[in-house]
């Protein structure tokens, strides 16, 4: 076996993922995460914080009437709030001896059935970047990065100066195990 680069794990069921091998993604919205949480009480792929940006305190002056507006533990929605995310599972390539965490055992399960390994993870991006733009549509990837949302993350913050898009790979500690 040849693995390029890191491998990736896609969990879902035998059937999305046979869709996945024929060539079709099946994506949701940011919007249906946050709502997977709050309105089914998912925690486990849901998330209330999907691609929101959260801040613990702060005060925001509004340029054009100098109102000032006080937020404690709020969430701001952004432009890339409601985007379409496809994630993926990444084995940490620097990892000699990989194993499933007992939560990773415990929650991966949620996800679906069935599980896709990817070798190639260059390929699997040249292929899904050559069909997404054929078809229209920007794409951009990323390893997800994981904040404690008690505090506000400067790192967060510094990384949306590169594109809002970047709001979609931040979720909150709790979440880990996804990896």
């Amino acid at each position: 076996m040849v693995v390029k680069g890191f491998p990736l794990i896609k969990f879902q069921s035998e059937e999305r993922i046979e869709s996945l091998q024929n060539g079709l993604i099946y994506m949701n919205s940011l919007e249906w995460f946050r709502n997977n949480e709050s309105d089914n009480g998912d925690e486990v792929i849901g998330d209330s914080f999907e691609a929101m940006f959260h801040i613990n305190e702060g005060k925001f002056i509004l340029p054009d009437t100098g109102e000032k507006i006080e937020i404690k533990d709020g969430l701001i929605q952004t432009t890339s709030s409601n985007d379409y995310a496809y994630c993926m599972f990444g084995v940490n390539p620097y990892s000699k001896n990989f194993s499933f965490t007992d939560e990773q055992k415990e929650n991966i399960q949620n996800f679906g059935d069935t599980a896709l390994l990817i070798l190639d993870k260059d390929e699997f991006f040249n292929r899904l970047r050559t069909a997404a733009l054929k078809e229209g549509y920007e794409i951009y990837g990323g390893f997800v990065q994981y904040y404690d949302e008690t505090q506000d993350s400067l790192n967060l913050i510094l990384s949306l100066l590169s594109g809002m898009h970047n709001i979609a790979f931040w979720k909150r500690k709790k979440y880990c195990y996804q990896q």
